[in-house]
């Protein structure tokens, strides 16, 4: 048994009941959970999919495993959110469990992000800009569609290895390895494309 944290439409999960885990799908979008209810339902070793806030799970020594994939951590606006959702995985593990955590390389992303950029896609025009503070990643989006226009910002956490390492030991996991891309390679602070984290209960 393996939980999906932050599982979105189910696309890792669907991944990992095909590995033969048997997956539960945890996101806080009802209509993600939704999507990933009706287009895994009929799959064989079919995923089970709930809504539910990462900061709030409520599992107890159930899984032997908790992956949080594709940067679906740090969006909050205090480090005690993040503190809860590692508290909370650590529950939901069993003694001995892992948990594998894929964010950004921060510091490679604050370097080398775009300014600005002006793109149309199928006639609907995005106007980005970024910008990189001591503690966060900025993405701010403006969309027009005609005489229609929307905006908004992703905000995610500027959280450093040893930060993130230092948040595992506060809440009782033993750190193993940092990985700095998808082929398993040794991380470099300013040189990996992602951080993937592994530690243990």
């Amino acid at each position: 048994p393996v939980l999906d944290l932050a599982c979105g439409d189910g696309r890792h999960s669907a991944q990992l009941a095909e590995c033969g885990f048997r997956v539960t799908g945890i996101d806080l979008s009802p209509h993600s959970i939704r999507r990933a209810r009706n287009q895994y339902a009929d799959a064989d070793n079919a995923p089970r999919f709930a809504v539910g806030d990462m900061r709030s799970i409520s599992y107890e020594a159930e899984f032997e495993a908790v992956f949080n994939l594709f940067t679906s951590f740090g969006y909050f606006s205090n480090w005690e959110d993040n503190l809860a959702v590692l508290h909370g995985i650590h529950r939901a593990l069993r003694p001995g469990g892992w948990l594998v955590l894929d964010y950004l390389n921060a510091e490679r992303v604050a370097a080398t992000l775009v300014p600005e950029e002006t793109k149309t896609e199928a006639g609907v025009m995005f106007h980005i800009t970024r910008q990189a503070t001591e503690t966060h990643i900025l993405k701010h989006i403006q969309i027009a569609d005609g005489p229609l226009s929307e905006s908004f910002t992703e905000r995610v956490q500027r959280i450093s290895l040893a930060k993130f390492q230092e948040m595992l030991h506060q809440t009782g996991f033993t750190f193993q390895w940092a990985l700095g891309d998808y082929a398993g390679n040794e991380f470099e602070e300013g040189a990996s494309p992602r951080l993937i984290l592994g530690a243990v209960k």
